[in-house]
């Protein structure tokens, strides 16, 4: 497991490394640099908020393959394992929800439209333990509230959106939640 765990971050690390990011910080700590907005060519830069600016959402089948994983992220079975402890909890009466982080809308209704066999196998796979475990899941909606926020990439929503989101999700069932 250990050389498993090895490799998967060993592949991580050559997927996300880019010369360009590492120049570029590099150059912060040196003090070279003194404007973080848009620092590379490629659009890698930060800025002073630690937000950045994301790449276009991939429009051909070729981008999306760049994008899949190299290796699945997590295993099946340790998900069914965490879920079956997460089961646990919640027949002592820990009142719990998972769900899935909601994406940009552009890339919600793209990755809707042309998942990855992985995005596909690990979706069916939540749905399908959530509902034998009878655990309260929500996979991620195509459309969010407050759509026009500015988002610092496609996968972290703005605190609003987040919280406006997972109010629809508790209303109800946590004191002070409003519909």
């Amino acid at each position: 497991m250990a050389w498993r765990h090895l490799r998967s971050e060993s592949r991580l690390f050559e997927q996300n490394f880019s010369i360009e990011l590492f120049m570029t910080s590099l150059k912060l700590k040196l003090g070279l640099a003194s404007d973080l907005t848009e620092t590379t060519a490629n659009g890698l830069g930060y800025s002073a908020d630690g937000s950045r600016s994301s790449p276009p959402v991939p429009t051909d089948q070729r981008a999306t393959e760049r994008l899949s994983p190299i290796s699945p992220q997590f295993l099946f079975g340790y998900l069914k394992y965490d879920f079956e402890r997460l089961k646990t909890l919640q027949d002592q009466g820990v009142n719990m929800i998972l769900y899935e982080t909601p994406l940009e809308s552009k890339s919600a209704r793209f990755f809707a439209e042309n998942p990855s066999p992985f995005a596909a196998a690990t979706r069916t796979r939540f749905t399908t333990l959530c509902r034998d475990l009878s655990l309260r899941c929500y996979t991620a909606p195509r459309e969010v509230p407050y759509p026009d926020l500015p988002w610092p990439d496609h996968s972290h929503p703005p605190a609003k959106t987040l919280a406006a989101y997972l109010t629809t999700r508790l209303a109800g069932d946590v004191k002070g939640c409003r519909k």
